[in-house]
């Protein structure tokens, strides 16, 4: 057999190794970008359902804890949400306090009418949980956090995250 024979077989096959592969790329492009969508998407939708779920547990125990009179104390575990910007409480005088939970573009807030106080630094009526950056940052990283909940002799609930 020629030479040229040889070359055109390796040849051959070399461009059917090259649509196949393309071939086979074209079908897992668009099936990595989607997987990736759908997992974001339920990330985020994970992350509003435990916010959801650590944001009324810390309501309803700040109100427990303030019913049950000065110097009764609570302490739970929660979870922190991930893809957290800003957690934080805020109470203007005669108006109920609401601890708030800012992910991108959502806030979700929850009303409590018994008054609340954290070791905190304040800006503009918004108060972040924890008096330095460091503190911010562990508070709003996700994973497990103890929150003790306090009834103080000024009567407010002093909410402590460690």
């Amino acid at each position: 057999m020629p030479f040229f024979f040889f070359s055109f077989r390796k040849a051959q096959f070399a461009v059917e190794y090259l649509l196949v592969t393309g071939f086979l790329f074209m079908l897992l492009i668009p099936s990595l970008f989607i997987l990736y969508n759908y997992t974001a998407q339920s990330q985020e939708q994970l992350s509003l359902a435990r916010a959801n779920e650590v944001g009324n547990a810390m309501v309803a125990n700040a109100e427990k804890v303030y019913y049950y009179g000065k110097g009764s104390k609570l302490t739970i575990q929660a979870a922190m949400p991930s893809l957290v910007d800003r957690f934080y409480y805020r109470c203007v005088n005669d108006k109920p306090c609401e601890v708030v939970f800012a992910l991108h573009d959502n806030e979700l807030g929850f009303t409590t009418s018994v008054p609340i106080k954290a070791d905190s630094t304040c800006t503009e009526n918004k108060c972040d949980f924890g008096k330095t950056i460091e503190d911010r940052e562990r508070f709003r990283a996700p994973g497990p956090k103890t929150l003790t909940f306090l009834h103080d002799v000024e009567d407010k609930v002093q909410i402590t995250i460690e």
